[in-house]
């Protein structure tokens, strides 16, 4: 648990965007789903706002920063490619850069960049035609329910729950890892301008 004047509260209140700055009361970097097992529930009975933070790329206010206690997924950042299955488990703390990092070097990739909201969110990319959107493309996933029990979702085992993933955004858990279809990373070309940085 870290407060105002801890170099990681600093770190964990960064937002990107301006528009989304807000700084909690304290920030909590919980390392396993376990933890946020022991968090979640000790929040419902609490007036407290509860905010969860992947890598803080949304831009909307609320959405990865709140006044009052925020979960900062900082710690969740495995990438773990299995070629035999073409899965990979990304944790919910991981960032586009770690992700291609790993997968780049086996020639292959996963569809979404920004793991949490765009594959949670609804995020389109280019190859969308090919392989349907990020969310589709998530195979299992790992919740922590808000009464703190963890669970590996599955379309098979767990029909109903694994649906909601459309669109509930943290309503039924926290989820803290995904295992998402795999694909061959082609070679394509894209122009920038010349003052990009």
């Amino acid at each position: 648990v870290y407060c105002p004047g801890f170099p990681s509260y600093v770190a964990d209140n960064k937002e990107d965007a301006l528009s989304n700055s807000q700084f909690s009361k304290c920030t909590v970097e919980p390392r396993f789903a376990d933890d946020v097992g022991i968090i979640t529930p000790s929040r419902a009975n609490s007036n407290q706002s509860l905010q969860i933070k992947g890598s803080g790329r949304a831009i909307d206010r609320g959405f990865s920063s709140a006044p009052g206690v925020q979960i900062a997924m900082i710690c969740f950042y495995e990438v773990m490619y299995d070629s035999a299955t073409q899965t990979t488990v990304i944790g919910a703390g991981s960032i586009s850069d770690n992700i291609y990092a790993v997968l780049g070097a086996q020639g292959v990739n996963v569809f979404g960049e920004r793991v949490n909201r765009f594959t949670l969110g609804g995020g389109c990319l280019w190859l969308r035609d090919q392989y349907g959107l990020p969310i589709d493309n998530v195979l299992a996933y790992e919740l922590v329910a808000p009464n703190g029990t963890v669970v590996t979702v599955k379309e098979e085992t767990d029909t109903e729950l694994f649906l909601f993933r459309y669109g509930s955004r943290n309503n039924y858990g926290i989820v803290t890892r995904f295992t998402l279809r795999t694909f061959p990373q082609n070679t394509f070309w894209v122009r920038l301008p010349s003052n990009y940085q």
